[in-house]
């Protein structure tokens, strides 16, 4: 099946972002703990949980869409659903960002475009899968 070895490639870098994510979203729980318990002072904490929450969210459904997208690889008439995951992942990342501006921080376009990246290679190469279309040579498989 042409096309299914880029949609492997991207599903497996999914799963390894998917798994970092939550690790750092655990050491970030952990984090913020330590620091309500050392500073005392819990003004903004809700915003930093919540930030926390998003990250941990987008990471298990980053790590499911990966998984799905390895089986899709391999029957892609699963891909249109892994398609859905990947576009739920960007919207994410979207409102991800919005949440760092509401606390205060800079949009910063490069960490939004490398956080896209991924995804948007992701949906591409399922919707190749999907379309039967082979995406290194672009033409339609027969």
């Amino acid at each position: 099946m042409k096309g299914a070895r880029f949609v492997k490639v991207t599903s497996v870098l999914m799963i390894i972002g998917g798994v970092i994510a939550a690790i750092a979203s655990i050491l970030g729980i952990m984090g913020i703990g330590a620091a309500l318990v050392l500073v005392g002072n819990v003004e903004g904490i809700g915003l930093l949980y919540a930030t926390t929450a998003l990250v941990v969210i987008s990471s298990i459904i980053q790590i499911l869409a990966g998984v799905k997208g390895l089986k899709a690889s391999k029957e892609p008439e699963r891909a249109q659903s892994c398609i859905i995951y990947g576009f739920i992942i960007a919207i994410l990342t979207f409102v991800s960002v919005a949440i760092n501006m509401m606390a205060g921080s800079e949009f910063n376009f490069l960490s939004l475009v490398t956080n896209l990246l991924v995804p948007i290679l992701y949906i591409y190469g399922l919707v190749q899968l999907r379309n039967g279309v082979d995406a290194k040579t672009n033409t339609y498989i027969t």
